[in-house]
């Protein structure tokens, strides 16, 4: 039986005006009523989504990691939710998707200092933050399963150990017309897909994702070098192909798509590498999950890339 004083709590929570400064403490309400989000119905997840949302348009100029931590933890804690809630949810104000945006704007909003990382974790989702300098930018390396970053040409890691990893190569801000904006890079890491599951039914769920992005809004494509994206293969991933987030594709909802994407030569038994000259949302998904796919081999194409880009790979 629904439980209508934590319903008011969410609706109260949703009607509210947030004047400046008061984020960190709406976080802490949103987290604090969503702990029990398993049990969500429809129209809570509705409210506890537009919450999230309402703080975030309130954090008008960056915010320090405590205040976006708080808002994180909430926004985590609906990945409990029943995914058969949440995809009612999705259908009716498409509360998956603001969710997944939730989590894009806040790794956009968190304040970074230098090149020194602000890594922000719960228990579904973790984001990484670092600052970035146009003139000086010489290629970036981001290890999902410790979340570290290392110079890209640093060798760290060869594919054939069989972990995540993602390579920015130095060229990746060329193409950038408003440069003045570039002043950071952003990932996202999802412990589970159930936010996408919600919006595409056809996403696996043993999987995880993969964001990242450039500063905000910024659009990157035409890379004279690629991206490079290396995914495990854990078991027979012959049908599988590598894809990408298309926001616009199943009526807004959302789709992977495997246009424009391509694997690399670099592969093996242990890992795929996907590579792209632009930047977008990304996973290695069964191909019969993914919008005009066909099958990974070792040399063929399959690939693309975008700027809010989310990676899925086998996470551990």
């Amino acid at each position: 039986m629904p439980d209508s004083s934590r319903g008011n709590r969410l609706k109260h929570l949703r009607g509210l005006f947030i004047p400046p400064g008061q984020a960190k403490k709406m976080g802490e309400l949103l987290t604090n009523v969503t702990e029990d989000a398993e049990s969500f119905e429809e129209e809570e997840i509705n409210d506890a989504a537009g919450t999230a949302a309402n703080i975030i348009d309130s954090i008008e100029n960056g915010t320090d990691s405590d205040t976006a931590r708080s808002v994180l933890r909430g926004v985590s804690n609906m990945l409990k939710t029943r995914l058969d809630k949440l995809k009612a949810s999705q259908k009716s104000e498409k509360s998956a998707v603001r969710l997944l945006r939730a989590v894009e704007r806040l790794a956009e909003l968190v304040e970074v200092k230098g090149s020194q990382p602000v890594t922000m974790e719960t228990e579904g989702i973790v984001i990484t933050a670092t600052g970035t300098n146009v003139t000086s930018f010489d290629g970036l390396s981001y290890f999902p399963d410790s979340a570290e970053l290392s110079k890209e040409s640093d060798g760290r890691q060869e594919p054939n150990r069989g972990k995540s990893k993602i390579d920015l190569p130095a060229s990746l801000l060329d193409k950038v017309d408003d440069k003045d904006k570039v002043d950071r890079i952003q990932f996202a890491i999802f412990k589970s897909t159930k936010f996408f599951q919600a919006a595409d039914e056809n996403t696996p769920e043993d999987v995880a994702v993969l964001g990242a992005s450039i500063g905000a809004d910024l659009r990157v494509q035409g890379l004279a070098d690629r991206v490079k994206i290396t995914f495990p293969r854990t078991g027979n991933t012959d049908d599988h192909v590598c894809a990408f987030w298309d926001q616009d594709l199943n009526d807004g909802n959302g789709r992977w798509s495997s246009e424009g994407v391509e694997v690399g030569t670099a592969g093996n038994s242990n890992v795929t590498v996907c590579e792209s000259n632009h930047l977008t949302n990304f996973a290695v998904l069964p191909a019969d999950a993914v919008a005009g796919a066909g099958q990974i081999t070792f040399s063929t194409s399959l690939f693309g890339l975008l700027l809010s880009m989310i990676v899925v790979y086998m996470y551990g």
